[in-house]
């Protein structure tokens, strides 16, 4: 979610459930929980949610982290194996 508001600027609570495929009630409690840590800030009746600056930087450290896993698991791919699946 964090990752989602850093590309997508404050966004409402449907459109978080909407993205990370879950109930606008779950939506609601992860903001809740993240704006408890100093990550998020909450306003309005749509729940209109944003990042603050402790929640931007923790998007970016979980970006980097995310690109570092990512890089580590298709490195062991074959590369004729990848083009395969690709094609087919």
């Amino acid at each position: 979610m964090l990752i989602l508001l850093d590309e997508e600027g404050p966004v409402s609570t449907a459109l978080i459930a909407t993205r990370i495929a879950a109930s606008s009630s779950q939506a609601k409690q992860l903001a809740l929980a993240l704006q408890l840590r100093g990550l998020v800030t909450r306003h309005g009746r749509t729940g209109l949610t944003a990042l603050t600056s402790e929640g931007r930087q923790e998007a970016n450290e979980l970006a980097i982290e995310v690109g570092q896993v990512l890089q580590e698991r298709l490195r062991s791919l074959d590369v004729l194996t990848v083009v395969k699946a690709v094609i087919a």
